[in-house]
């Protein structure tokens, strides 16, 4: 576990549990920052999807905005969740990920690829 062996303060007055991070908190973590992803590309998106897939320069910018927005909104809120455990250290790690959503979806604009479309086409 990346918080567990990396993040962990060695001089914490903190040790209940045994001074662990456990598994089924960094499940409720990642389900609670996996459930405003799921809403956005899979929900909202959906909803906008006669939009999102003309084949125009403003619907590929639409699709990377959305979808790279809701994947950097899933490192910020797993930094916040491990930032409220005291025995860590150093969470804004997680939120380094963000940089190369954003490069991905500049890549992607500048290459005009709809990440509509690589959605729908995993799916279905």
């Amino acid at each position: 576990m990346i918080a567990e062996n990396h993040l962990k303060s060695e001089n914490s007055k903190y040790a209940g549990a045994g001074g662990k991070v456990e598994w089924l908190y960094c499940f409720d973590v990642h389900c609670n920052a996996f459930l405003p992803v799921f809403f956005i590309c899979y929900v909202f998106q959906y909803f906008l999807l006669p939009v999102l897939l003309y084949k125009h320069f403003l619907t590929v910018v639409l699709s990377a905005i959305i979808n790279c927005f809701a994947l950097s909104y899933y490192f910020y809120i797993t930094s916040q969740g491990f930032s409220a455990l005291p025995i860590l250290k150093n969470t804004e790690y997680f939120l380094v990920p963000i940089f190369g959503i954003v490069l991905f979806g500049v890549a992607a604009i500048i290459l005009r690829v709809n990440i509509t479309y690589s959605i729908i086409a995993l799916h279905f």
